[in-house]
Order: structure tokens, then C-alpha cells, then sequence
């Protein structure tokens, strides 16, 4: 295809991707006038000063400012948290300190090799994490979890590593100097960067550091970490049986917590997602795409809604993300050197990830494909292959040998058989055939059924809109790229047949954006000016979109009242978390051994006793009796829509304009 022809396909494609997605970008300003009419004037004013503000930053910072972007985006959350939750950023940087020194120490112990100052962090970080999770394993079981303890391993940790901790901080400034030294960064690309890059790094910082409202960290996650931190033990709670699977992100939050309350069980999380952005990017450079490109692809993917809030909050679907591209990683960094080393490192990690989530079975048909043959090609394939399954079999299924213990089933409180199960399609091969080829119209155009909010775009538009790079910028695929590709198939083809939530899907995506984004940018260079700058444009669009949508989802008026500390945690729970004050009052009016039964107000960690409450959905209001039944309820909440009948011996002891406590009399 010919440079005219070329330039003709990509300018409409981009017309016509423009006028599909233009309905999500106009609903997404008008979404703002639901907090309230300024917030809509404050956006209207932001898109029209967007355009020349981002030209005159471009002026501005060719000067210099540039060369500094790096160092001033990764200070903003490090200067937040200090400035909002001072003991909590202690004890976060410590825990990452102590993961790269000890992570470090055994990676140079084992000869793992690390190209660079992003595998460097990355690999000896994951390592450090890697070991944390088997460690507190042991230290659950033990009835470990204590102050003293925490303390005692984190000083372990450092004394370990030696003198890892200095080459963290020569790994910074590598970094902020290969920033500085890449000239393609002090042009539209590095301004782009920059700016949303900032934007996307502040939207993190202000879910991260504010109380969390996410229904799961409530109801299940938060919970757990307190009740390990209560019992000083690993010990799923009776009304909890999700504590049975495994639950090595909320260990690190435990420590967190034990150490400095909720804030720093919330930060730890988010240190997976940086974890990951290094990990997907350094994939693209070894995929053969340039800085900017792997840098771009990272930036797509945070312009993703889904991907960004599930990676800001303390969750753990982005903990089994990083670690699932460590183990591709491990098999990338075998292909042009052959050290085995790195794809055992590349089994240890992929045990880590079953050590985090269930979900690591998508991942694992096409890596065990990569990995028997970099077995097939050792001196002694039979060995290598054994080794592998040992790393894999002793480091990745304690969790699943506790439950299968305890429980009777590996996989409770689910069967074997949910990972097999087809998910919302009809009966047939021809439903499902369909169900998985509508996937991707659905994910960009009717998204809201498959991610916790009401965007329609949950992963975004920049794939969608630059498609057709993929051909434009067509290059044969090497061997790198082709594994990549592999994984992405085989992974997404096995999610989307299961389960199609994107949240389950964070590894694959990312690789997905990097060499998506790498092709961007390798066509951008064969283009004369007018058409980069359609590119140019067309990136702002993608990450204009998604930051609004990021916005939606993260931002709210209460948070923006906390953080300019004029209103308090409670404050702010009372405004932004709609069950908080029904909850709040149960605590104040009920006793010790109250049983409380509630109906769609499901935060446990704010109930006065989570063993005595109960949260059920019931879409009939008037039909509590069974339910009332099941125990002698002392409290009962709620929802104030719609209405239902006080069941008879019922009172209302509190209302407010979401949620009512009924009580009644202890005879």
C-alpha cells in the first residue's frame, strides 16, 4: 500500500471512529452535571482552555522543563502521601525497600539476569513480593501477624540486601536521565506523555489516599485484612468464605494495616500497578518497539477506566496482572540469551500469581506452551521440564493445599468446574461463537454490564481507534512479539469463552496497548507533518476520552472537599458512601451480640460485628419474612427506594435520604 493510499485509509477510519465514539465523549461531559452545575462549568472550561494550554506547555517545556517530567510525576504521589498519610508512606516505602533489597539479593544470588534499570525494579521488586507472600504464608499460620514480627521481617529484608537499597536510587536516576536523553521525548509525543501522564498519576493518588467506597475492598477485602490483623493469624472469618482462596495481596495489606491502619493497607496494592506499567513497557522494548512506543502503549492502558481504577484501588486483579507478565517476561528474556534461569524465575512468578487470584488459569495454557519449549531446547529437556513443574507445584499451590485441607476442595468455595463454564451465552456453539466475536463491540460500545460503573467505554477507545496501524504500520513479527501474541490469543480466547470482565484480562490488555501503540508511533514516523499531526490529535482524543471516564469513576465532591482538608474521613464516608450513615448509627445504638440484617448496604468492615451481619440483595422489599427468619434481628436496614412495609413489630429508629435502621424491642 502506497503512502497516498496509506494516509487516505487512516484519515478516514479515523473520521469514522471519531463519529462512532463522539455519543461516549459528549455523554461523558454530561455526566457532569450530576455533582452539580459548577462541575459541569469546571469541565466545559477545561476542554476549551485544554487545546491552548497543552500548546503553550509544549513551548514551555522544550526549554528544559522536559528533561524533568520523569522525576516530577514519579515525586507526585510519593509527595502526597507523605503530605496526607505521613506514617503510611513510611510504611509502604519501606515494605517496597525491603522487596527490592532481598528481591534483588536472591535474583543476583540466582544469576537471574536484568537488562536495565526498568527489568532491575521491576524483576528484584516482584522477586521481594514474591518472597513476602511465602513468608506470610507461614507467619498466618504461625499466628505471626504483630507488630514486632512486621517489623523484625522488614529489618531482615534490608539487612539482606545489603546494598540493593543504593542501587534502587542509581536505578531512579537512570531512569530520569534516559528520559532526559531521549530526544523524541522533547516533541509532541514527550508533551502528551507528560501531561497526561501527570493527569492519570493524580486521578491514582486521590482514590489511593481517600477512604475507600469500592463495593469489593468493603465487603470483602478490608474485612479480611482486619480480621487477620485482629486474630494475628491467617483465618478466614465464618461469614467469609471467599477467605479460603488465596489472598497474598491482602497478607501485604495486612501488614500495611497491622503497621499503620487502612491507608497504608490501601497504598501497598497500588504498587503492583507501577509494577506492571514497567513490566508491560520493558515487553514492548523487547518486542523491538522503540522507548516512546512501549511509553505510549503504558499510557494507553492507564487512559482505560476499568484497568486504571482497578489498579488504584486495593484490589488484587493487577497484582496477578504484573505478575503474569513476569512470567512472560521470563520466557522473552530465555529467547536471545538462553538462561534457563529466567524461565524458572518466569514458573516462580507465575506460581506467585496462583498465589494471588483463581484467574491465573487463563494464563496458564499459553504459558505452559512457551515454557516446554524453552524446556525442549535444554541439554536435558526432561529435567528442565521437572524443574519447572517443582518451582511451579511448591511455590504456587499452598493456598489450594490449605483449602483442600480444611475445606475438602482445592477450588472452594467454587468447583473445578466454574473454570471450564461458558459464561452469559445461550445453549450452542453458534451462541458462543457469537458471544466471544460481539465481545469487543461490546467492551468499547456497551461496556457497562462488564465493569462496576456506568461508562459504555471501560477499556477506553484507544485500541479501537488506532486498529488500523496494525496494517498501516505492518512489519514482519519477530519472535518476541509472536510470543506475545501467542499469550494474548490463547488467554483472551480462554477469558472470553469464561468470563469477558476486563478486570480479568489486565495482562493481555497491556500487551496489547504496548504493541499496539508501538505500531502508532512507527507509522507517525513514515508520515509527512499533516497526518502526524492527525496522530497527535487522534492520541489526545483516546486519552482526553478515557481520562474523563477515569474522572467519573475516581473522582467525586466530597474527595475534593477532603483532600483540601476541609472536611475529615468521617466526613467525607458520611457524604460520598451512601450506606455509611445507617451503618455508623447501628454501631452507636447496637450491642456486642446484636445481630443486624441489611438489604443492599453491604460495607462489612463499617458493621458494628461482621459475624452477626448479614447482606442480602432483594429486589422485593415486601417479601423480608424468610429472611427475618433466619436469626433474632436486632437492627434491620433498609433501602429508603423503593418502599416497603415496617414488617410488624418493627420500628424506625433512623432515616436519611438513602437508607432507614428499623429495630424493635428485646422482649
Amino acid at each position: 500500500m502506497g503512502a497516498g493510499a496509506r494516509s487516505a485509509f487512516w484519515l478516514i477510519w479515523l473520521a469514522v471512529t471519531v463519529w462512532l465514539t463522539a455519543p461516549g465523549f459528549i455523554w461523558e461531559v454530561e455526566y457532569f452535571h450530576s455533582p452539580g452545575p459548577q462541575f459541569f462549568r469546571i469541565v466545559l472550561i477545561f476542554l476549551a482552555a485544554f487545546p491552548l494550554a497543552l500548546w503553550g506547555y509544549h513551548h514551555v517545556r522544550r526549554g528544559g522543563l522536559w528533561q524533568w517530567e520523569f522525576t516530577i510525576i514519579a515525586a507526585v504521589p510519593l509527595v502526597a502521601a507523605v503530605v496526607y498519610e505521613a506514617k503510611a508512606a513510611a510504611v509502604t516505602l519501606l515494605a517496597v525497600a525491603a522487596s527490592f533489597s532481598i528481591g534483588g539479593r536472591v535474583r543476583r544470588w540466582l544469576r537471574i539476569p536484568a537488562e536495565g534499570a526498568v527489568e532491575d525494579i521491576a524483576l528484584s521488586t516482584g522477586l521481594g513480593l514474591g518472597i513476602f507472600q511465602c513468608a506470610f504464608f507461614l507467619m498466618g499460620l504461625a499466628g505471626w501477624y504483630t507488630v514486632p514480627v512486621f517489623l523484625a521481617w522488614i529489618l531482615v529484608c534490608l539487612l539482606a540486601g545489603g546494598n540493593e537499597i543504593p542501587a534502587l536510587w542509581t536505578a531512579f536516576g537512570r531512569l530520569h536521565r534516559t528520559w532526559g536523553a531521549t530526544a523524541e521525548l522533547r516533541g509532541w509525543a514527550g508533551t502528551l506523555a507528560a501531561a497526561f501522564g501527570l493527569a492519570f498519576v493524580t486521578c491514582s493518588v486521590l482514590i489511593t489516599l481517600a477512604p475507600s467506597l469500592a463495593f469489593d475492598v468493603l465487603r470483602v477485602h478490608l474485612p479480611l485484612v482486619h480480621y487477620y490483623a485482629a486474630h494475628h493469624a491467617l483465618r478466614t472469618p465464618d461469614y467469609l468464605s471467599y477467605g479460603y482462596f488465596p489472598q497474598s495481596v491482602e497478607m501485604l495489606m495486612t501488614l500495611g494495616y497491622v503497621l499503620a491502619g487502612d491507608p497504608a493497607a490501601q497504598m501497598l496494592p497500588p504498587v503492583y500497578f507501577a509494577l506492571a506499567m514497567l513490566m508491560a513497557y520493558r515487553i514492548g522494548r523487547m518486542c523491538g518497539w522503540t522507548l516512546v512506543g512501549s511509553l505510549t502503549g503504558a499510557l494507553f492502558a492507564a487512559a482505560a477506566p476499568a484497568l486504571h481504577w482497578t489498579a488504584s484501588v486495593p484490589k488484587n486483579d493487577v497484582a496477578i496482572a504484573f505478575f503474569m507478565l513476569a512470567s512472560l517476561h521470563g520466557y522473552l528474556r530465555w529467547q536471545p540469551s538462553g538462561e534457563f534461569a529466567s524461565v524458572l524465575a518466569g514458573a516462580f512468578f507465575l506460581a506467585m500469581a496462583a498465589d494471588v487470584k483463581d484467574s491465573v488459569v487463563y494464563a496458564l495454557p499459553p504459558l505452559a506452551l512457551l515454557y516446554m519449549h524453552a524446556a525442549m531446547q535444554q541439554p536435558k529437556p526432561i529435567r528442565a521440564t521437572l524443574k519447572l513443574a517443582a518451582v511451579f507445584l511448591l511455590f504456587g499451590t499452598f493456598w489450594h493445599a490449605r483449602a483442600w485441607l480444611v475445606m475438602g476442595s482445592p477450588a472452594y468455595p467454587y468447583s473445578a468446574r466454574a473454570a471450564v463454564t461458558a459464561h452469559g451465552t445461550g445453549p450452542g456453539w453458534r451462541s458462543l461463537l457469537v458471544h466471544c466475536l460481539r465481545l469487543p463491540w461490546d467492551l468499547h460500545f456497551h461496556g457497562h454490564s462488564y465493569f462496576e460503573s456506568p461508562l459504555d467505554q471501560p477499556i477506553g477507545i484507544a485500541l479501537l481507534l488506532f486498529v488500523p496501524v496494525w496494517l498501516l504500520a505492518w512489519r514482519k513479527v519477530n519472535r518476541a512479539e509472536g510470543a506475545g501474541l501467542l499469550f494474548c490469543g490463547l488467554y483472551l480466547l480462554y477469558w472470553a469463552v469464561v468470563q469477558g470482565t476486563p478486570r480479568f484480562a489486565i495482562a493481555p490488555l497491556l500487551i496489547l496497548f504496548v504493541l499496539n501503540a508501538g505500531r502508532v508511533i512507527q507509522f507517525c514516523h513514515t508520515m509527512p507533518p499533516a497526518l502526524k499531526f492527525s496522530l497527535y490529535a487522534a492520541a489526545a482524543y483516546a486519552l482526553l476520552f478515557g481520562l474523563l471516564g477515569v474522572a467519573i469513576v475516581e473522582i467525586n465532591a466530597p474527595q475534593l472537599r477532603y483532600f483540601a482538608r476541609r472536611i475529615d474521613k468521617n466526613e467525607y464516608l458520611r457524604e460520598a458512601l451512601l450506606p455509611y450513615r445507617a451503618l455508623e448509627f447501628v454501631r452507636s445504638a447496637a450491642h456486642p451480640g446484636d445481630p443486624v440484617l441489611s438489604v443492599d448496604a453491604c460495607p462489612f468492615v463499617y458493621a458494628p460485628n461482621p459475624s452477626l451481619f448479614d447482606c442480602e440483595w432483594q429486589r422485593d422489599l415486601n417479601k423480608l419474612g424468610p429472611l427475618l427468619l433466619r436469626r433474632d434481628y436486632r437492627f434491620l436496614i433498609l433501602p429508603v427506594a423503593p418502599a416497603a412495609e415496617v414488617p410488624p413489630g418493627w420500628h424506625a429508629a433512623y432515616t436519611d435520604e438513602s437508607y432507614r435502621v428499623l429495630t424493635r424491642s428485646v422482649p
